[in-house]
């Protein structure tokens, strides 16, 4: 999931939503922890003013959060990955999830964000788009990850935004998830 930061082209948060059977999601968004009245800063970033927090929870939740309470742009972009891939991904982002407990570390703007330390759990090679976040969906496209004829139709699929804020007012969590995906899988068929 990509959502871009606002009036600034090269900077985008991510973060992945994983699909269980029964269509259900969990999604895990890796952030700076804010301490009570502490705003974020990118430039603060920098100088290990963070703790480094890895978010388990609901894709409602999540998604809602940036598409309906913040307004922000928000895309969900299919990953073309293996099973086993997959599952290495997931044992990767609970097993570095757990370390924190007993070795917190902190969030750095360049070298411990949200894409990188998602790179980092998928073993992907460096690239400047783990920093200029708002190139990964780009670069993930490039390599093949990220299916699609032109990027500009994968992107244009992956478009949530107004979607998910149909789903605001979902009965419950299981109903916003079959819902997302049966909404994506259309898109995927037809191929938007």
């Amino acid at each position: 999931v990509m959502e871009p930061q606002p009036g600034m082209s090269a900077a985008a948060h991510t973060f992945l939503l994983f699909e269980f059977t029964g269509n259900r999601l969990l999604g895990v968004t890796i952030e700076a922890r804010r301490e009570v009245k502490e705003d974020y800063s990118a430039f603060a970033g920098l100088f290990n003013k963070y703790e480094l927090a890895y978010l388990w929870g609901e894709a409602r939740d999540l998604m809602t959060r940036r598409a309906v309470m913040l307004q922000h742009e928000t895309f969900v972009y299919p990953l073309q990955l293996t099973d086993q891939t997959e599952q290495t991904l997931l044992r990767n982002l609970l097993a570095r999830t757990q370390a924190l407990e007993t070795t917190p570390r902190f969030y750095n703007t360049f070298g411990s964000n949200c894409t990188n330390e998602l790179a980092k759990a998928a073993n992907l090679k460096w690239h400047s788009s783990f920093v200029l976040t708002g190139g990964a969906a780009k670069h993930l496209f490039d390599m093949k990850v990220i299916p699609g004829v032109t990027f500009e139709t994968a992107r244009a699929r992956a478009d949530v935004t107004a979607f998910v804020k149909t789903l605001r007012d979902a009965q419950s969590n299981a109903a916003f998830d079959a819902a997302l995906l049966g909404e994506l899988r259309r898109r995927e068929a037809e191929g938007a």
